[in-house]
């Protein structure tokens, strides 16, 4: 059972925006933008874990729960998260219908290549 004072810690989701197409007809250059902004329930417990849940990915170093709605439900892996200044790239994002949260599966992404 969750509990609305366990949604305490700001983060972002952001996607990959590929840039506009410049005058020689070049591929811009792609950059991250905002996707969502929310309140999430972290969990500090750190380290790997494992899941039994055939839908997640075999082991993630963070997990954050966020509310589910129109906007949630459309997180993916192509996503990153961004949490107290660190960046986070998004594992698995698993939609629980009976508590109604998205579920993220995160790891730490290095020098931002991601």
């Amino acid at each position: 059972m969750l509990n609305a004072g366990d949604f305490k810690h700001p983060v972002s989701i952001e996607s990959n925006t590929p840039g506009a197409d410049n005058a020689m007809g070049e591929p811009g250059t792609a950059f991250w933008s905002e996707f969502v902004a929310r309140r999430a329930k972290w969990d500090r417990s750190g380290g790997r874990r494992w899941f039994a849940d055939p839908n997640f990915l075999a082991e993630s170093s963070e997990v954050f729960v966020v509310r589910l709605c129109s906007t949630t439900k459309l997180i993916t892996p192509a996503m990153r998260l961004i949490f107290k200044g660190r960046t986070l790239g998004i594992d698995t994002a698993l939609i629980d219908h009976d508590d109604r949260v998205v579920v993220l599966a995160c790891r730490e992404v290095r020098n931002d290549v991601e």
